[in-house]
């Protein structure tokens, strides 16, 4: 992997790029890799910012108070190592919470704007036992992860 250069590293962090792609390479409990992919992404979350949430803060179509709402349903519904990794971005960034919460949750945000303020939200897909095809208990978020679940 010749391609793959080191560009910052925070704490037990690393991040990489390789062309042009970044790769956050995190170690520690949830909050300590939050912080570290905070640190090392922080210049990277503020030009996102900057396009995503700054023209709709500049035109009142994103306020204060949608911030706080939508960081809250985040945060309050997630679950514990999310959180912990949440709390551990605010941290390593510097940022607020709401702005963390934000970004993360423009997506949402976005789909719910669009459809005339109807809930978009992420579907899951729970199996076990012989009903899944590679016979062993699986949860595959939308979002591609997949956990083994005992």
């Amino acid at each position: 992997m010749s391609d793959l250069n080191k560009v910052a590293e925070a704490n037990d962090g690393t991040l990489y790029d390789s062309n042009g792609f970044l790769i956050a390479v995190l170690s520690g409990s949830y909050h300590e890799m939050g912080a570290q992919y905070g640190a090392l992404m922080v210049e990277h979350m503020q030009k996102a910012h900057d396009v995503l949430i700054e023209p709709g803060r500049k035109s009142g179509a994103i306020t204060d108070n949608d911030a706080k709402k939508w960081t809250g349903r985040a945060v309050t519904t997630c679950s514990t190592r999310y959180r912990q990794f949440y709390n551990g971005v605010v941290e390593g960034s510097g940022w607020p919470i709401d702005k963390v919460g934000m970004l993360d949750q423009i997506n949402e945000f976005g789909l719910f704007q669009s459809k005339l303020h109807s809930f978009a939200g992420c579907t899951s897909i729970l199996s076990w036992g012989g009903a899944f095809r590679r016979r062993r208990d699986v949860h595959r978020p939308q979002h591609g992860l997949e956990f083994d679940v005992h």
